[in-house]
């Protein structure tokens, strides 16, 4: 089996104003994907979707609340977790998210940021061990 990788399929990631329309004529339907929410230029909240991003976008809770979204459309729903590990981690403060990503249904895929960060602080807790 593949391992699957994080993609950035979308290069030109571009803040676009969060409105069903501009959701519709952007994201064609039933792909993968991720997505960044923001108000105000502040990110808000990193989610996915496994089978539609469009769908999910155009259903959002916070349709009311983001004004605008960022997002990359993924060939995998693992992709899209491994993308959305990554969005997580590294705006983690500014977020609402108080709950690490789920996992892809029925697949066991560790967090490559989470499984690091285990590693790193192993390592450090052995190499301060005394002998």
């Amino acid at each position: 089996m593949k391992r699957p990788t994080i993609e950035f399929v979308n290069a030109a990631r571009v803040p676009l104003p969060f409105r069903a329309g501009v959701v519709r004529e952007l994201i064609p339907s039933g792909l993968a994907g991720c997505y960044l929410l923001r108000r105000v230029g502040v990110p808000r909240y990193v989610g996915r979707s496994d089978r539609c991003l469009r769908a999910r976008l155009l259903n959002h809770p916070l349709r009311g609340l983001a004004d605008e979204f960022v997002f990359d459309v993924c060939s995998s729903p693992e992709s899209a977790y491994l993308l959305e590990c990554a969005w997580y981690h590294r705006l983690g403060g500014q977020l609402r998210n108080r709950i690490h990503p789920a996992q892809p249904e029925e697949r066991s895929l560790p967090c490559p940021v989470c499984d690091e960060l285990v590693r790193a602080s192993l390592a450090d807790a052995l190499s301060a061990r005394p002998r």
